[in-house]
């Protein structure tokens, strides 16, 4: 393991801006992130695939990036599987890998581009369906102590992309191992709304992938082509209330019931309706055909990146009176 000096970031974060870091390492086993995590820095940060973290600026701390990759099956019976994954392999092998032995339940998340050890952070989540109902524990190393813990998933304090390792472990911990309890008996989430029509057809789990798959490249960009951080607006989470209330203003408005007292909107309706879909400002676009996701299309200035979020989030909040907030880490 070695510890570079002024490292570029520009391929280690999906949005492109060419950053560095002041210190970097790569580690692939707990000895060497025990190692690591003594080495004595101002700030730490723990980097995956870089889909969910966007660099502004130069960074005076220590990029430790994640490349524990193992895969390991820990109990099976006839009917399902427990997987501890490391938390550098990428999310898309995992995806392969279950596709490949046919075990179920993360194949409506193939397409997100980010790595293992970021999904409970961010409680990932797409066409139906959350990490967070897979996850039955999390393996951590504390940054202060160096101690070794495990939390069940009732402690992670999962909810819509958020969990405890966005508030009380926030750059904290780094996390090693993720266990996942899938069903090796076919079970296909269809609930999600451009996939319902599929619910008659005896799709396979590979057609089902396939399908997703299809759907997410046409509505986002390549990061290696286009740089993004994918979506980039969560969807709002509003007073039912208020919900009536717009309602009133634009009958067409897409909503979810969140809970008893909530309800989720769609923040890619809003930027829509906020005449914002295709909006292009300092090299940075919303994309057209994915209103949630910003595009830098030659953008190489990251304060420029925050004018753009501003302006966007002011104009929503303007006609709406709801205020956005963005999924990525922005450093």
């Amino acid at each position: 393991m070695k510890i570079l000096h002024d490292f570029s970031l520009k391929k280690l974060h999906t949005f492109h801006f060419d950053y560095k870091s002041r210190f970097y390492a790569e580690i692939k086993n707990l000895e060497d992130l025990r190692k690591i995590l003594q080495f004595e820095v101002k700030e730490k940060i723990i980097l995956g695939n870089g889909s969910n973290s966007i660099f502004t600026k130069d960074f005076d701390g220590l990029i430790i990036h994640n490349k524990i990759g193992e895969i390991e099956i820990v109990e099976e019976d006839e009917d399902k599987i427990l997987l501890k994954v490391g938390g550098g392999v990428l999310w898309e092998d995992l995806i392969t890998f279950c596709v490949e032995k046919k075990f179920y339940g993360l194949e409506n998340l193939v397409g997100i581009p980010g790595s293992v050890g970021a999904a409970p952070i961010q409680n990932i989540g797409a066409y139906g369906m959350e990490v967070s109902e897979t996850i039955t524990k999390v393996e951590f190393i504390k940054f202060d102590d160096l101690t070794t813990m495990t939390i069940a998933n009732s402690a992670c304090q999962f909810a819509y992309r958020d969990s405890i390792f966005k508030h009380e472990l926030h750059n904290k911990v780094c996390i090693t191992n993720v266990f996942f309890l899938l069903s090796k008996i076919p079970n296909l989430n269809l609930t999600y709304g451009c996939l319902q029509n599929l619910v008659d057809k005896n799709i396979t789990l590979p057609e089902l992938v396939s399908t997703i798959k299809k759907i997410r490249d046409e509505k986002i960009p390549n990061p290696n082509v286009i740089g993004n951080a994918g979506s980039f607006f969560k969807n709002a989470i509003i007073p039912k209330s208020q919900t009536k209330e717009l309602l009133q203003k634009f009958p067409d408005l897409p909503f979810w019931t969140f809970d008893n007292d909530y309800d989720k909107i769609s923040s890619a309706w809003m930027i829509s309706t906020c005449g914002l879909k295709g909006f292009c400002k300092y090299g940075l676009k919303i994309n057209e055909k994915s209103p949630l996701v910003i595009l830098n299309e030659g953008c190489k200035d990251g304060e420029k990146l925050f004018c753009f979020i501003d302006e966007v989030k002011r104009k929503v909040f303007e006609k709406m009176n709801i205020v956005l907030s963005v999924e990525p880490n922005i450093f």
